[in-house]
């Protein structure tokens, strides 16, 4: 297990304290400043922790939300990689929040990251567990960086007809969908319509519905929350 190989104490309790960490941990850690990104991006690209026993399974969150303070880009890599590098057999609520808030950490990183994400997008060797994590950070992105918006845009339009499966199709209208791009309606329901939309990744109401809702910051929002606030709103419990 990754917990055993890090460098220090500090971040081995990352795995025994529980849902949350108390404030005197997380000074400690933060403390440290770009020299805990390390081996805290080892612990929250490790997503086989989510099936270890409790509380190790709560080990990679922790390490995330941390990161999030810390605001380097060399986390960007291993969270996209880290889905493509072996997915958990349990704790699937834990990972699907895991997936949120790893978007949310590379968004909030903002446009020193975007080149990254589109390289991503249109890399033929990635995986499509990694190009799914790079949507939804751009997603995020428009929301804590709004001055994306337009590029986010663009890059979503010019790829919503040049997928290779209809897997991709599907996450790029959730995107435009997610991010309120009004001007792609016409184009998104006529895919739909055509059969190129997988509906269990979105419904055809629900796009509409966003497409049509001109405040896309507060389905969003999870961007932008503080530390604290993220225990607060998203307790880890709730996912286990």
């Amino acid at each position: 297990m990754v917990l055993d190989l890090a460098a220090s104490g500090q971040y081995k309790q990352l795995g025994r304290i529980g849902p949350r960490p108390t404030e005197a941990l997380v000074k400690q850690v933060l403390k440290a400043g770009p020299a805990a990104v390390a081996p805290l991006t080892e612990i929250a690209a490790d997503l086989q922790l989510f099936d270890a026993e409790a509380p190790e399974y709560f080990a990679p969150l922790h390490a995330l939300r941390l990161l999030g303070e810390l605001n380097s880009s060399a986390i960007v890599e291993p969270l996209l990689n880290a889905p493509a590098a072996g997915l958990p057999t349990v704790g699937e609520n834990l990972l699907a929040q895991w997936s949120d808030e790893a978007a949310q950490m590379i968004a909030r990183l903002g446009p020193q990251v975007f080149e990254t994400l589109v390289g991503v997008l249109d890399d033929p060797a990635r995986e499509d567990e990694s190009k799914v994590l790079a949507y939804k950070a751009l997603a995020y992105m428009t929301v804590a960086h709004p001055e994306t918006f337009d590029a986010v845009a663009d890059v979503l339009l010019q790829r919503l007809h040049t997928q290779e499966s209809t897997l991709m199709t599907s996450y790029v209208v959730l995107t435009i969908s997610q991010v309120g791009v009004a001007s792609a309606y016409s184009e998104v329901m006529a895919l739909f319509k055509e059969g190129k939309v997988d509906r269990d990744v979105i419904q055809p109401g629900l796009a509409r519905q966003l497409l049509l809702t001109k405040d896309t910051t507060s389905r969003l929002a999870c961007v932008k929350h503080p530390f604290w606030e993220r225990y607060d709103q998203h307790p880890l419990e709730r996912y286990v």
